[in-house]
This record gives C-alpha cells, sequence and structure tokens, in this order.
C-alpha cells in the first residue's frame, strides 16, 4: 500500500485503498469555500453561486503585480528587498526581530559555536549551500548559531537537536517581518508561542514532531509570515510537511534552491503567498523525489508546464495550482502518473482537450478532477465512463457543448459533479440513477431538458453533506419537487 500523507485528504481501509473527499482546504465546494477562502485576505464578500464572482484578489493579479514592481523599481527601493541567494546569505536585509542575548560566557559560546559551526560545516557543503554567511556574526546565519550557541540548554541538547534549533531560528529571522519587492511593510508574525524559548522545539507554535521528537511538520497558515524560505530548512532531516498557506512569502529565481535539497519532503503547501515561476512550477521541484502534495493556488505562477519535470514526480497524488496564469497543455507525463489521485487547476490559462484527459491509460487513479475555466470546449466524451473511481468533477464555465453521455452512469462513485455555466444539450441521462453516494450536481446554466432522474433526487436528499445541493434550469429540467436551487 502506497505510503499516506500525514495530512486529512488520504485515509486506508482494509481490503482496498480509499480516498475521502476533502472537507478542508478549498474542496468541499468550489464556490463556497472558495469564496471563504480568499476573502480572508480580501475585503469583498460575494457569495453568489458563479466562479464570475470568485475573480483573483487585485493583490493577485498580474497587471496589479507588474503595476507595482514598476514603481518599486522607478522609486529605486529594489535595494530593500529580499536578495534572494539561495543559502539566504543576503546581509542587507533589516533587522525583523531581537533574538535573546546569550545566557553563557563569552568563551563557552564562543566554544560552542565551534563545535556546531564545524558541525554545519559538514551539512551546508553536502547540500551545496553558502558557508559564508555562518561564519558573520550579523547574518541571519551568524545571529541564529550565536542564539543557540549561547543558549543554557546547549549543553543538555543533543547535536541534532541544537541543529534544529538552529534552522528554525533561521527560518524565524527570514519570515519575521520582512519586507520584499511585492510586501512594502510587513508585519510581524500573528503568533509565535514558544519560538526561541528554552523550551522543545516541538512546542513551538506549529511545529509537530515525530515519536523521535524531531520536527517532522511546520504548519503555520495565516500567520502573516513574509521574507522568503532559507535553505537551511533543508537542515532539518525529518521534515515532511510544509503548509504556509495564506501568507506573503517571497519565492522566486535562486530562492527556489532550497527544494532541491528536499528530497524527503512529501507535502508542500503554499496557497495564496506570493509563489512565482515562469516554467509553470520551479525547475528546481526536480529535488522533491518523495513529493506527494503540491498546492499552490493562488500565486504568480506562470509559463506552461514542463512535462520533464513530472518524469522525476512519480510519487505525486496532490496536484493543485488553481488561479495562477499558467498555459499551454496539461502535459502527457503529468497524466499518466500512476498514483495521481487530485488533480485541480481551475481558473488558468490551459487549452484542455477532454478526449485526451479522459483516453484510455491517462489518470489511472483520479479521484477528484477540477478543471473549470479553462479553454476546453467540446463535448464530454464516451470513455469518461472508464473513470469509475472518480468521485468529484467541476467543469464549468468551459463552453462544453452536446449530450450528457449515458456512460457517466458508469460513474458510481461520483459524489459531486459541477457543469453548470456550459452549453450542453438533451436530457439528463436515467443512467445518472446509478450516483447512489452523490451529494452535489449543479447543471443550471446550459439547455438541457427532460426530467431530473428520481433515484439522483433521492441520493442528494438522502446526503447529509453540509453543501449537499442539486441545481438545474427547472423552466427546462423538471426538478422543481427535488432540487435545492431552482435557476
Amino acid at each position: 500500500m502506497a505510503l499516506q500523507p500525514t495530512g486529512t485528504s488520504y485515509t486506508d481501509y482494509p481490503d482496498q485503498q480509499q480516498h475521502q473527499m476533502e472537507e478542508q482546504n478549498l474542496h468541499d465546494d468550489p464556490v463556497t469555500v472558495t469564496d471563504r477562502y480568499f476573502n480572508s485576505r480580501s475585503s469583498s464578500n460575494n457569495n453568489n453561486n458563479n466562479n464570475n464572482n470568485m475573480e483573483k484578489p487585485m493583490y493577485k493579479k498580474m497587471w496589479f503585480w507588474l503595476l507595482v514592481a514598476g514603481v518599486v523599481l522607478v522609486l529605486g527601493v529594489v535595494g530593500t528587498s529580499v536578495g534572494l541567494a539561495h543559502s539566504g546569505s543576503d546581509d542587507s536585509r533589516g533587522v525583523g526581530v531581537n533574538l535573546p542575548k546569550p545566557e553563557l560566557q563569552a568563551e563557552s559560546v564562543n566554544a560552542n559555536r565551534n563545535e556546531l559551526g564545524e558541525l554545519l560545516l559538514s551539512m551546508y557543503t553536502e547540500r551545496g549551500m553558502d558557508w559564508a554567511p555562518v561564519g558573520a556574526l550579523d547574518t541571519f546565519q551568524g545571529r541564529a548559531l550565536t542564539f543557540v550557541a549561547g543558549s543554557s540548554t546547549y549543553s543538555d541538547l543533543s547535536r541534532a537537536q541544537n541543529i534544529e534549533r538552529y534552522a528554525l531560528t533561521v527560518f524565524y529571522l527570514y519570515t519575521f517581518r520582512q519586507p520584499h519587492l511585492l510586501l512594502a511593510v510587513a508585519s510581524e508574525w500573528t503568533s509565535s508561542q514558544n519560538w526561541l524559548s528554552k523550551e522543545s522545539v516541538c512546542v513551538w507554535e506549529g511545529i509537530v514532531c515525530n515519536d523521535d521528537d524531531s520536527v517532522q511538520q511546520i504548519l503555520l497558515p495565516n500567520h502573516e509570515l513574509s521574507g522568503s524560505l532559507p535553505a537551511e530548512l533543508s537542515l532539518l532531516l525529518n521534515l515532511e510537511t510544509i503548509d504556509f498557506t495564506t501568507n506573503y512569502i517571497y519565492m522566486e529565481g535562486s530562492s527556489h534552491f532550497l527544494w532541491t535539497i528536499m528530497p524527503d519532503l512529501l507535502e508542500l503547501t503554499m496557497d495564496d503567498n506570493y509563489f512565482i515561476a515562469e516554467n509553470g512550477l520551479p525547475a528546481q521541484f526536480v529535488g522533491l523525489k518523495s513529493i506527494q502534495k503540491i498546492s499552490l493556488s493562488y500565486n504568480l505562477l506562470q509559463g506552461s508546464l514542463d512535462g520533464a519535470l513530472f518524469q522525476d514526480l512519480q510519487t505525486l497524488q496532490h496536484l493543485e495550482v488553481e488561479s495562477n496564469y499558467i498555459e499551454g497543455e496539461l502535459p502527457s507525463q503529468l497524466l499518466t502518473l500512476p498514483s495521481l489521485i487530485y488533480l485541480y487547476v481551475r481558473r488558468n490559462s490551459f487549452t484542455i482537450d477532454l478526449d485526451t484527459i479522459f483516453r484510455a491509460g491517462n489518470l489511472p487513479s483520479i479521484f477528484a478532477l477540477w478543471i473549470d475555466a479553462n479553454t476546453i470546449g467540446g463535448s464530454i466524451p464516451t470513455t469518461i465512463g472508464l473513470y469509475t473511481d472518480l468521485a468529484s468533477l467541476s467543469i464549468t464555465e468551459a463552453e462544453l457543448t452536446g449530450p450528457l453521455p449515458t456512460e457517466m452512469g458508469q460513474l458510481i462513485n461520483m459524489r459531486r459533479c459541477w457543469l453548470y455555466d456550459n452549453d450542453l444539450t438533451g436530457p439528463i441521462p436515467t443512467q445518472l440513477n446509478n450516483w447512489g453516494q452523490l451529494q452535489v450536481l449543479e447543471l443550471y446554466g446550459n439547455s438541457l431538458s427532460g426530467d431530473m432522474p428520481m433515484a439522483v433526487c433521492d441520493a442528494v436528499d438522502a446526503s447529509e453533506y453540509e453543501f449537499r445541493t442539486l441545481s438545474a434550469d427547472c423552466d427546462e429540467v423538471g426538478c422543481q419537487n427535488c432540487c435545492t436551487e431552482c435557476y
């Protein structure tokens, strides 16, 4: 059985691998939850059930980014932005936080610095990281080393524990009140309980340790993190999961070096940041040899996905890059990944051919597929009936034409299906009566006719799902007595 991520999106049953519907993050409902998601960062609060009302916040629109960048360049403040050297060696950044002063005598501090420094030198060299900032006293690395070496807990901790304290301290300095090119004024973290204290790093806010008290997860969503991520995160040898959703982290160019030295990372979640890549995803992701989940929605990804990259991401199970600027086709190397379960690419500029998507052999493990608001068109192919594990399908605002194929009745695990705002025609197939686990079906904004199959009505009515919905254009579709919403 495949290794399961530590998050909540996967579960196992004794006889076969099953997958949960995603009740958290963005995926209990493509409208309600996405609205809730970015309204935490936007003053708008529009709850209409239409993707047209869910545009990217202004600060994530490309024209806004280019305008800000231009103004910053004109004003000449680029020098105060993040240097983004791959080991974080830029000493020109302002001090975001003062570290506690050493508790030991200078002689002991220096001895501890030398001892820990020798260990770090070996690790930096092995990873190709720049060692120079560690030896300086005024860099983030140098300050972190002095802080750890000067702590009264230094001699009580193992070498591995002191290295973890060092790496996390560097991370804290890099992301605490650090302005950058797209963020002129940075705030403090919203909360940093126990950080930089003498307590075990396992009780520092957002840190989850394994049974050996080694850092396994860093979970700091909605914490006002800024700056960039330092390469020192790679010194956390057992780190498997990072979640920095909805922060102000700026990743571009050489800062992506970090990903080349994170071969054991399983889950990378950085939705709603300033994560920039000009080739769809950073080429440096080739180093994520064990990655199972990549979630980078609401960022500044542009260009086309490089198919060759996915040849090195054979463990990928979850790819989420919604509301970016990626164009071109979905590469065949992505579509043939053996373990890809969740694929969310809505609101980009992809050109998607449904005949290719649903070609036999593609997406062999797919469970949830959301491709709305891209360039799609055409009709739903009959081969969709081959995808009997598919449980969540969203293809809205895609100019789909033609009928709903009767083969869709073969999707016996379907629970949530959104096909609204297309040009679909003809009756709703009675074969959809096979969808006995159905929770959501939204078909409004089409030219469908006939009656809603009664078993479809019964399935949605019996569902205990919070957002259960059955919607249609009730003037054309006989659904008045069972639809939860009529249009």
